[in-house]
This record gives C-alpha cells, sequence and structure tokens, in this order.
C-alpha cells in the first residue's frame, strides 16, 4: 500500500474530515464502491465555471458579446442531477441572467489572466496536493487566485490552504510574489478579498501529511451523525448509519 500515489484534494480532505468512513466508501478500491453525488446545484456551478472559462478564452468581458452568451451557455451545459425540466430551464434562465450580470459589470475591467480552470499539484514534505483554480489573475506585484462560487456556496479552509499552496510551489512564490484570494459570488455579484497567512498555510502541510498516512494505514473510523449521514452517499449500505436512519 505505501507505494500508491495519493493526491490529496480539497474536496478529498474534506470528506476524510467529516468520515473517515465515507471517504472510504467513495474512494477506495477494497470498499463497496459509491459513486459521489452529483446535485442539480454542483452541475449548475459547474456550467457556470465552464462558461466563464469560455468567455476568458474569447478574451474576456471586453471582448465577449451579450448575444453570443446563449450559445456559450448552452455549449457547456451541464444537466445531471436535475430532478425535472422544469428546474433545469429555470436555472438555464437564471444562469443566463448571471453571465450577462457579469459580463456588464467587467466590461471595462482590466485583469491580466494567465491561467483558467488548472489543476496544479505539488508534493511537499512527503504528501501530495492538488487543487483545481478557477482562475489565476497577475498583479502588481503578486498573484490573484479567484474562485467562482454559486448559492450558499463557501471556500472551506482546506481549499484555501491547499490551493494557496499548490500555485506558491508552482509558481515559487515568496513575499515579493504575494498569492491572495479573489471569493467572487456569482449570483449576488459580491466580492471578498482574503489574505492567507503563509506560515500557518506551510504548517498545514504536516496536516495534511498525517491524512495521507492515515490513509496509507487503513484508518477509517466512521464518524456517525444525523448531518454527517444524511447526505452520505453509503446512507443505505453502511451499519454505522442505520441508526440516523429511523430520524
Amino acid at each position: 500500500m505505501e507505494a500508491r500515489i495519493l493526491k490529496l484534494t480539497p474536496s478529498l480532505v474534506d470528506i476524510f474530515e467529516s468520515c473517515p468512513r465515507r471517504y472510504w466508501y467513495i474512494y477506495e478500491p477494497d470498499s463497496p464502491h459509491v459513486e459521489k453525488r452529483v446535485s442539480w446545484q454542483l452541475s449548475f456551478g459547474n456550467s457556470l465555471h465552464d462558461a466563464l472559462k469560455e468567455i476568458y478564452n474569447q478574451g474576456g468581458p471586453p471582448r465577449v458579446s451579450l448575444a453570443s452568451l446563449p450559445g456559450i451557455l448552452e455549449k457547456v451545459w451541464r444537466n445531471e442531477g436535475y430532478p425535472d425540466g422544469e428546474l433545469e430551464k429555470e436555472k438555464k434562465t437564471l444562469g443566463l441572467e448571471i453571465l450577462e450580470r457579469y459580463l456588464e459589470e467587467n466590461r471595462f475591467r482590466s485583469v491580466w489572466t494567465i491561467e483558467l480552470e488548472k489543476q496544479f499539484t505539488a508534493t511537499m514534505e512527503g504528501v501530495t496536493l492538488s487543487a483545481r483554480v478557477d482562475r489565476l489573475d497577475l498583479l502588481k506585484p503578486g498573484l490573484l487566485i479567484v474562485d467562482y462560487k454559486t448559492g450558499q456556496g463557501t471556500l472551506s479552509e482546506n481549499q484555501l490552504y491547499i490551493s494557496y499552496l499548490v500555485v506558491r510551489a508552482n509558481y515559487r512564490s515568496n513575499q515579493d510574489r504575494p498569492i491572495r484570494f479573489l471569493l467572487l459570488n456569482l449570483e449576488r455579484q459580491e466580492e471578498r478579498l482574503i489574505d492567507v497567512e503563509e506560515e500557518k498555510a506551510l504548517s498545514q502541510i504536516y496536516y495534511y501529511r498525517e491524512i495521507k498516512d492515515q490513509i496509507i494505514r487503513r484508518e477509517f473510523p466512521p464518524n456517525p451523525s444525523l448531518p454527517t449521514c444524511r447526505y452520505c452517499e453509503a446512507v443505505k449500505i453502511c451499519p454505522y448509519a442505520r441508526q440516523w436512519e429511523r430520524e
């Protein structure tokens, strides 16, 4: 087992923290494997991510017309997880409205984008970390990691730290090239700048290495609770979740 190459991503670590047993069901080959759920909320968010990638590939808001947006959204639209066509139609209309507002509000902003939907990977202190960055802009000085969210989506600590660490490793960033986060809620068009404490981020590497070592040692203790089990993909087959099914 020690020969396995584990890449810890933010979502993987989030799942392991909530319940190591759930991680085992989803990711480990010796488990009665269950598929990670694809909700319509995830499909909706991914559709907007892909549409924005297409917009920036075409030169960004200054160069993309409003008239082209329906075609862009249709091209990248994901329909997994929608319970019915009516909800899907409603969300597609909302998605188009969001993109139109985004285009109008960013029409005259000048940004220097250097990466779009890029997967960054780095190995540090014996642990391999990987994170997908929605957009990476060049600042003077430094770098700006732009993260798009929809609905009530938030930036987990693992997403913050792992994204910071892998970008820092790939761009040899230091105090002369600080890295900042821009959390952008697409539905509310709200922006929040986040500064990361470098020392705290670097200390997290050892925490992630502990998680990797726990996985290698095959330690997947259950962490049953009503909030955790309710949304778990393995709730129907996990013996530790049965006590919560009646609630």
